[in-house]
């Protein structure tokens, strides 16, 4: 897992996070030393998406934007540009609300064997039908399993 985690951060060079997840993260990884992570936070350029924010802070980084409007749009400036890909973390409402406006191009999943029983859902019961392609799909010596789908357009 820690070897497909690793692919991951050498893919990517932005990150983009919902209000939520940036109330969480925002505490802790300015000043973390957990590696390879940190790093990779830390110098990544971060978007936060949010209606409700009026500024956002990455300790002493200026490395972090807020976006606020047109979120789609944004998005779809940010994509435009020169770099590696643009991931999301965590923040499921994001990746729903990107989701159903077609701005995904990617959807991985890690899927861990556990049943916690309740929480909430990632996909809404009314949302919109979604075709994808499966792009990858590999299970590590735990059992996660780590899945990933192209969206078709």
């Amino acid at each position: 897992m820690m070897e497909e985690l690793q692919a991951h951060i050498a893919r990517t060079d932005t990150i983009i996070l919902g209000r939520v997840t940036y109330d969480y993260w925002a505490p802790y990884w300015p000043t973390a030393t957990f590696e390879p992570f940190a790093s990779h936070i830390n110098e990544s350029q971060k978007y936060v998406a949010s209606r409700s924010l009026n500024q956002v802070a990455w300790g002493d980084r200026s490395n972090i934007a807020l976006l606020q409007g047109d979120i789609v749009k944004a998005i779809n400036e940010l994509k435009q540009q020169p770099g590696k890909a643009i991931a999301v973390e965590g923040s499921p409402s994001l990746v729903r609300f990107l989701l159903d406006h077609d701005v995904l191009d990617e959807l991985t999943l890690l899927i861990h064997p556990v049943v916690a029983g309740k929480g909430r859902r990632l996909f809404a019961a009314d949302g919109p039908l979604k075709r994808m392609d499966l792009k990858r799909n590999i299970s590590t010596r735990t059992g996660t399993v780590i899945t990933t789908y192209q969206l078709r357009k």
